[in-house]
Parts: structure tokens; sequence; C-alpha cells
């Protein structure tokens, strides 16, 4: 899996993680509500007290399992991060075989072509990165 994918499935996994903080969030809200409107129609002074206790519970667990994804997200964005630093690295470190051969001469101009090209074909990194630095030197470089 070459450094796009991982961060693809990362940014899906981190909107996939969103959508369940704020619905987490949307249910603590809504506790607070129904605490605040259901206070009044408690005939009994013991079942308004489990009411609250249970309320206070569940907000509670809410809010931890909230402030654990939330971790969780802050994590994924720190990985999406060091992918993205470790595949512009190594773009950047071999950029300068991409750049434009300068040579007049066709016979020279082929073998330069060709040296250069099988120098990116069998280099040693990530799968994404030769796929564009590939591309970059065909655009940089055609046979005339």
């Amino acid at each position: 899996m070459n450094y796009d994918e991982r961060v693809q499935i990362l940014i899906e996994l981190q909107v996939d993680l969103s959508g369940k903080l704020e619905m987490m969030e949307c249910e603590e809200d809504l506790l607070c509500k129904q605490k605040k409107n259901f206070g009044d129609a408690w005939t009994s002074a013991k079942t308004e007290s489990a009411y609250g206790d249970l309320n206070e519970a569940a907000r509670k667990k809410i809010k931890e399992t909230t402030e654990y994804a939330k971790g969780i997200s802050k994590k994924i964005t720190k990985r999406i991060s060091s992918i993205e630093a470790a595949y512009k690295a190594e773009y950047e470190g071999y950029r300068s075989l991409t750049w434009r051969i300068a040579e007049i001469d066709p016979i020279k101009y082929k073998q330069k072509y060709d040296e250069k090209s099988n120098q990116l074909n069998y280099l040693s990194c990530d799968g994404g990165v030769k796929a564009r630095l590939i591309n970059e030197f065909q655009q940089n470089n055609f046979l005339r």
C-alpha cells in the first residue's frame, strides 16, 4: 500500500469518526434538554432522582466516549501528516531525476533518456512517489 492509499484510508476513517462524534455530541445535548424538560413532569421524587442519575450516567459515558474518539481523531491527523511528510521527503529526494535532459545530439539524448528512465524504474521507493517521478520525467523529456 503506497502513501496515497494510506492517506485516503485514514481520511475516510476520520470522516466516519467525525460523523460519529457529531452524533454523540447531539445525543449529549438531547439528554441535557430531556433532563430539563422532564424534571417537572415526574410525580415521585424517587423516580425523578433515578431518572436524573441515569441521565447523568449516560451523559458521562457519552462525554468519555467523545473525548476518546477525539483523541483517536487527533492521532489520525498526526499520522496523515507524517505520511504526507514522508511522501514529500521521498519525492524531493529523487526529484532531480525528472529534470529535463540538456543534450542536443539525438544519440546521446536517447542514451541519457534510457539511463534515467531505467534509474527511475528501479528506484527503491514508494509506488506512488515512483509513479509521480516517472510521469514528470516523461513530461519533461519526450523522445524526438
